[in-house]
């Protein structure tokens, strides 16, 4: 069966996608993947064939009709990728989504929140192009252009939950976080070298708090316009030790440089399973980590409705302390400092409440990945018959 995966062309989309075709039996399940050249080695070294095909970030329609028509896919898989909603009907082929929070239909949200991605931009480009219904129906809704015949969502249910009027939907399956270890990830993402001297870090800093300031690839100027403030705030504790992809930051004397370990991508599993506590904007699975590593976080809002939702979500659950970005700074700054010395100078009842919340998500991570079938998904989508 050709299961052919297509991404949006950023390493936080290529990851579930990369962790489901690790499951596939590959004596029955032929993967291939579409991705940017520079992607190109990783799905190499992880055992997958990418065809050949540059998928740039200017031109992704035509690249995707190249791929179906090289490799012929019995079924499309794809994570935030809105041409697979074309690409998919003009070849009749399955498809099976990456879905999240925020692109779900009957979802509500804040007005004054927005979308993280372009998405938006681009549907409301659409609505200048004519459509001949007959050939592809034009998209009605942002959900459309997701929806697939299932739709896989990474998480749990407690915390991205279905609007109530896709609650009995069956087209709608939870998987659990969708992770790669560490070393599956060398080779764009980082360097071997660079997992080493981050474990070096951490080994030499084992005296200390470590936190970790995770604003991921893409980092909000809503968040990056506060972020060195609250690196100092950080810094003004001589018991704390940060690793951070932010190189907003300069160090101000040598004890800081001795505290700070910088890298533009940074091992998640590493880092995750040693920090005290993980300062993030709750970006495309990066709550993921926090809690299958039972780490408790703050999040620094950006008034995006895929994030910051989800971040009042794990509040709500008591792993999490959000931030808004619309408060005032003097406010903004003392309730991040205040968070920050609470989650790292918890009283022993504060501290069993937030564990016992954290192994409550965990126990729900591990049964929604026992219960989750990818190949049965897969053969789902199928009419009748199913090349093997």
């Amino acid at each position: 069966m050709n299961i052919l995966f297509i991404p949006n062309p950023m390493p936080a989309h290529l990851i579930p996608l990369l962790s489901l075709a690790k499951t596939l039996d590959v004596n029955r399940f032929n993967s291939a993947f579409l991705v940017p050249k520079g992607f190109h080695y990783d799905i190499e070294k992880n055992g997958f064939q990418h065809l050949g095909i540059d998928r740039k970030g200017e031109d992704k329609l035509m690249p995707e009709i190249s791929a179906i028509s090289t490799f012929d896919p019995d079924v499309i898989v794809d994570d935030l990728n809105y041409f697979s909603y074309f690409s998919s009907r003009l070849f009749n082929i399955p498809r099976v989504s990456v879905v999240r929070k925020g692109i779900l239909p009957f979802e509500s949200y804040n007005p004054a929140f927005r979308h993280s991605s372009d998405v938006i931009d681009y549907f409301t480009s659409l609505g200048e192009i004519e459509f001949d219904d007959s050939v592809i129906e034009k998209p009605k809704s942002i959900s459309d252009l997701f929806r697939g015949k299932i739709n896989i969502i990474p998480s749990i249910k407690s915390i991205e939950t279905l609007p109530e009027e896709l609650s009995t939907d069956s087209s709608y399956v939870y998987s659990g976080p969708l992770l790669l270890s560490d070393e599956d990830m060398i080779g764009s993402h980082f360097s071997q070298e660079m997992l080493q001297s981050a474990k070096k870090f951490i080994e030499q800093n084992s005296d200390k708090k470590l936190v970790y300031v995770d604003l991921g690839l893409f980092q909000p100027d809503i968040i990056l316009n506060r972020i060195e403030k609250c690196f100092e705030i950080l810094f003004d504790q001589p018991d704390i030790a940060i690793l951070t992809n932010s190189t907003k930051y300069k160090c101000k004397n040598e004890s800081e440089e001795q505290r700070l370990f910088v890298s533009d991508f940074l091992p998640n599993n590493l880092v995750y399973s040693n920090v005290d506590l993980a300062i993030h904007k709750c970006g495309s699975g990066t709550y993921n980590y926090q809690v299958n590593y039972q780490v408790f976080s703050i999040v620094l809002g950006s008034n995006c409705y895929d994030r910051d939702e989800i971040a009042m979500r794990l509040e709500t659950l008591g792993v999490s302390k959000y931030i808004s970005p619309n408060l005032e700074d003097d406010e903004y700054y003392q309730l991040f400092e205040e968070s920050v010395l609470k989650s790292l100078n918890e009283t022993s009842n504060e501290k069993k409440e937030r564990r016992n919340a954290l192994a409550s998500i965990k126990e729900e991570i591990l049964v929604t990945q026992n219960e989750f079938d990818f190949e049965k998904i897969l053969k789902s989508t199928r009419k009748k018959t199913i090349r093997i």
